[in-house]
């Protein structure tokens, strides 16, 4: 169904699209208010039956993040009177966190001694900050050297050979990489790695994604989507993006909203057709959704007994 045709069914619903058998040619004044409207009330018509019927879509990922050259445990580090030393050869960019008040040395190897290339210093209360930075020329043996005689918290510190074009482009976690959902982002659904369900990584409510630094391949995130939003300028010939078992529903939440003040007996009977569409698409949507679990786990447990005997 494209836009115009669920613009036609709305007036069709509000009793405005034909007069004595005769299609009106909607210029009337009386119904101008309605048109006008009805681009964001589809809008929402469509967002809500969305989250009931996701759009699904696909973003490829494809990981294979710089590798931390420093020599280094890893993890949270607490430094306290001693300094703290994160060294690399051959290294061009830099990139650490820390917690409280602190000094670090960028430092290049000398032929007696080293030597500063860079200090970089600042308090950052109770949170952890990022800093990071491109080195100039190609300094054969590089440290991170945390220094001062206080109590505070470095994680993530790292040394890449890799040139980055900007300090933008530098890796923020030495251990993962953080992936921003998409903008349209609305429900997980799954990550396939070298087109096969995978592990390790982490999802976050949020959507973004996190995926270890040792676990390279190219990923899929299949994820449910919002449709793009419906506006005044919005084209007629422009497709709903929901399915069409949602389509239909769409004129009847625009037709309510519009008859609300004019006719709200009306209003209420086309409410409560939106309202019975949406909760039946939710209920078989459910059910379908546990059908597909449980056959899933009764697959796995299949193949484990297999591989067990």
């Amino acid at each position: 169904m494209t836009l115009g045709e669920a613009k036609v069914r709305t007036m069709k619903l509000v009793g405005e699209y034909s007069y004595m058998g005769k299609c009106l040619d909607g210029s009337e004044s009386d119904t101008a208010d309605w048109r006008l409207r009805l681009p964001e009330l589809l809008c929402d018509a469509q967002r809500m039956a969305a989250e009931v019927c996701p759009i699904w879509k696909r973003r490829e990922i494809a990981h294979f993040p710089p590798r931390n050259r420093a020599r280094t445990a890893g993890g949270v580090m607490i430094h306290a009177e001693k300094d703290i030393i994160v060294e690399a050869a051959e290294a061009r960019a830099f990139s650490f966190r820390a917690m409280g008040s602190f000094t670090a040395y960028l430092e290049a190897a000398g032929e007696l001694r080293w030597q500063v290339l860079r200090t970089i210093s600042g308090d950052t209360g109770g949170d952890f900050r990022h800093f990071c930075g491109r080195i100039e020329g190609n300094p054969r043996h590089l440290r991170l050297r945390f220094a001062g005689s206080y109590r505070y918290l470095v994680r993530d510190a790292a040394l890449y050979a890799e040139n980055f074009p900007s300090d933008a482009d530098i890796p923020k976690d030495s251990k993962a990489v953080w992936y921003p959902a998409p903008k349209d982002y609305y429900r997980f659904g799954r990550v396939l790695r070298d087109g096969q369900p995978c592990e390790g990584y982490r999802w976050y409510l949020d959507g973004n994604l996190s995926i270890p630094n040792e676990e390279t391949g190219v990923y899929v995130l299949e994820y449910g989507a919002y449709p793009a939003a419906i506006g005044e300028n919005t084209p007629d010939d422009t497709e709903l993006e929901v399915e069409d078992c949602a389509q239909r529903l769409l004129p009847y939440y625009a037709a309510a909203m519009l008859l609300g003040e004019e006719d709200p007996e009306a209003a209420d009977r086309l409410r409560d057709v939106w309202s019975a569409g949406i909760g039946e698409l939710r209920t078989g949507r459910a059910a379908r959704q546990e059908h597909i679990r449980r056959t899933e786990t009764s697959r796995r447990r299949g193949i484990r007994s297999i591989m067990k005997g």
